[in-house]
């Protein structure tokens, strides 16, 4: 019998983004452009954050200023860009200040930690937040927080997926969200022969699960994926899978697989073709059986967890090898690690260049017109 090698093409949700004004025009008229999305972390406390793009010119003097939710506690300050001053929290306020943002990139993200009352479930996904700035011209954008609740996620779910691949209601072949994780997978048509299950599950990221001898690395995220029965993938796949932070849009990331011992196995592309986080936050709204585009929004941004109208995460290039073997009907199963540089992490930013490698040239439309999750996989 022929071999045939199991081929994955993964991408990774992050964050949800919303818009903080309607990007009707994404050229050189728009100076800037932001976003807010909101996680709960595993201490049941939540995390907003707000990434920026920048248009053609460079922008100066830039304030940074967040709502706390109404029913929310300041906790604290938690992340930002070392580029960026903290100004602090004052009332129900939370600013930061950039004395310069370059042309043409993305910076973020500003991330602040609130308690809400335990009985409380109506977590707002979004913060408002407002952005002004002093050159080249002053300027100022107010962010509306998508309408919705922030959910906790389950730690894992399934789906079943025959010869037709991931259909919808209407049978078009689209990406399907997987129970209640926030991950979603898509599959091609015969890339499975009969059905199978695909089951998704996260991994809590301590020193003892995680790579060893992997130096200066942030771990974005640990999951395994299972597929009973075992089968050679006939055809690519892709999915997202939501992770434990907020990072910037478009960051590279370093993926690792293991097929159930210690030892790993990088798997992420060439520098010269980056794994990269990519936002997925425009897609398509259904209004009455209208397709609209509209709103800026994120889900999976770079790393971070939660399933949002769109997804921001990591995508890594097909790959030769088998992750899950033929074992005599028993379950196949692999682990993934995805991490970013410690050092990329703190910058918080990218740029022109980062952005050409993924084939952009325009942070802002980057930013707003991600490509789908179908767009990362073709029929083979």
């Amino acid at each position: 019998m022929s071999r045939k090698f199991t081929r994955i093409g993964l991408l990774l949700i992050v964050a949800l983004l919303v818009p903080m004004r309607s990007l009707s025009a994404l050229a050189s008229d728009v100076t800037l452009v932001a976003g807010s999305t909101g996680l709960i972390d595993e201490d049941g406390t939540v995390l907003y954050s707000v990434i920026l793009a920048s248009g053609d010119a460079t922008v100066e003097s830039v304030s940074i200023q967040a709502q706390i939710p109404t029913q929310a506690t300041f906790v604290e300050a938690l992340e930002f860009p070392e580029s960026a001053a903290l100004v602090g929290q004052v009332g129900t306020v939370v600013t930061w200040e950039v004395a310069s943002l370059e042309a043409n990139s993305i910076l973020g993200p500003f991330t602040f930690r609130v308690s809400f009352p335990e009985a409380f479930t109506d977590i707002p996904k979004g913060v408002a937040a407002t952005i002004t700035w002093i050159s080249p011209t002053s300027g100022i954008i107010d962010a509306t927080p998508e309408e919705g609740i922030l959910k906790p996620l389950a730690d894992s779910g399934q789906i079943v997926v025959d010869s037709r691949g991931t259909l919808n209601e209407a049978g078009e072949n689209v990406a399907l969200p997987v129970g209640e994780t926030g991950i979603e997978l898509l599959i091609l048509p015969d890339t499975v022969a009969a059905p199978t299950t695909f089951t998704f599950r996260r991994i809590p990221i301590t020193e003892d699960n995680v790579p060893s001898n992997v130096d200066n690395t942030w771990w974005c995220v640990l999951f395994e994926v299972a597929i009973d029965p075992a089968v050679e993938l006939l055809q690519p796949i892709a999915f997202s899978i939501p992770t434990r932070r907020v990072l910037t849009l478009g960051l590279e990331t370093s993926i690792f697989l293991s097929q159930g011992d210690d030892h790993w196995q990088e798997v992420s592309t060439p520098r010269e073709a980056p794994v990269s986080f990519v936002p997925s936050f425009a897609k398509p709204m259904r209004d009455n059986g209208i397709s609209t585009r509209s709103q800026l929004g994120f889900g999976f941004n770079s790393c971070t967890p939660f399933g949002f109208q769109g997804s921001l995460g990591c995508q890594f290039g097909q790959f030769g090898g088998v992750c899950v073997s033929q074992f005599g009907g028993q379950v196949g199963s692999c682990t993934f690690g995805v991490g970013v540089n410690v050092e990329d992490r703190a910058r918080a930013l990218v740029t022109a260049d980062n952005l050409q490698v993924l084939g952009s040239d325009n942070a802002v439309e980057f930013f707003s017109n991600p490509p789908t999750l179908s767009e990362w996989i073709k029929p083979q």
